[in-house]
């Protein structure tokens, strides 16, 4: 725990947890600027509390604009990075303009029986990312034991056990893309799927091509 001030006679002092030295810094030379001297005892604490509740307050709105100024940059970047990948099988990306967090796109599988349709997608960040994984959720119905009726998604990449801050969305949407065109039976979402993956993989090829090609969209044109 760090102190405000190291007043030399007892008297109240203000914690501030986990805040660098430099805003402690910042703060000070705030409230010198003002008249107090530190060291010194100083008369007016009431004067002193309000005027250092307003200096953090002015430093917490500061934070609050370099975040949002981070958020907007990541996102811009991880864009830029999945048109830079090539990647063919994610297209159509729209970002929700009052929520930039929130994005949706459309999969486009190229193996059977899922390549007869597109699958839209809507991947949310948290307000702590990169270092919390994304969320993915498939809007669309998807005949597939990875991915349940609504529409979670089993990918290990973004499991929060495994999941490292430096993995990129465009890594994500090629192991999501890689799972869809692969389904994994051995971590099911539907269990029934993936018993049906297994033990009689013409019926499930059948079931799937048909399932997609009742719910899933239009694949777009290049």
């Amino acid at each position: 725990r760090l102190f405000f001030c190291g007043l030399k006679r007892h008297g109240p002092v203000l914690p501030f947890l986990n805040l660098p030295s430099h805003h402690f810094s910042f703060l000070g030379s705030l409230l010198v600027g003002s008249g107090y001297q530190f060291g010194d005892v100083v008369a007016d604490y009431s004067t002193l509390y309000i005027h250092a509740f307003v200096c953090l307050f002015f430093l917490f709105c500061h934070c609050i604009i370099l975040h949002q100024i981070s958020i907007n940059y990541v996102s811009f970047q991880e864009i830029q990075d999945i048109r830079d990948s090539g990647i063919k099988n994610f297209r159509i990306i729209q970002v929700d303009e009052s929520n930039i967090l929130n994005w949706q796109g459309l999969i486009v599988p190229d193996c059977p029986p899922y390549d007869k349709g597109a699958f839209r997608i809507e991947i949310i960040f948290p307000a702590e990312y990169p270092f919390k994984p994304p969320k993915i959720t498939f809007k669309t119905k998807i005949y597939h034991p990875n991915i349940d009726e609504k529409g979670q998604v089993c990918l290990p990449i973004i499991s929060v056990e495994n999941w490292k801050p430096a993995t990129k969305t465009c890594q994500v949407i090629q192991c999501l893309v890689a799972m869809v065109n692969m389904p994994q039976p051995e971590h099911p979402l539907r269990a029934d799927l993936a018993e049906e993956y297994t033990k009689d993989r013409a019926k499930f090829m059948k079931n799937a091509e048909e399932f997609t090609k009742k719910h899933s969209e239009k694949r777009p044109v290049d």
